[in-house]
């Protein structure tokens, strides 16, 4: 039997819980390469996974060079990847943003 996080990811049929626009995704992302966890879904919490106040430092470091917009580190502590993103969205589209670090373009 298939571990249901491994495999072809190519075939694999998406699930509800993974990221569903490029914010989500770069936050996802993020998360996933400071705790080295593989997959990391929209409603997955950084301290459940693993996180601790150094790491997210770090990923809010990491949001701010990627978004050009702060988010708290509390915020990154106890909210969901889908919470984070869509504090970022808000931000940005608040114009709290810096577009020299934008590397992502905003969801629509």
């Amino acid at each position: 039997m298939e571990d249901s996080h491994t495999g072809d990811a190519a075939n694999a049929a998406p699930t509800a819980n993974e990221p569903l626009d490029d914010t989500q995704r770069t936050v996802a992302g993020i998360w996933g390469d400071l705790l080295e966890v593989e997959r990391v879904g929209v409603d997955d919490n950084f301290l459940l996974l693993g996180g601790e106040s150094l790491l997210a430092t770090q990923a809010a470091a990491r949001i701010r060079s990627r978004f050009g917009c702060d988010v708290t580190i509390r915020s990154v502590l106890v909210g969901t990847v889908r919470e984070v993103a869509a504090e970022i969205e808000t931000r940005r589209a608040a114009g709290e943003s810096d577009p020299r670090h934008q590397d992502v373009e905003p969801s629509s």
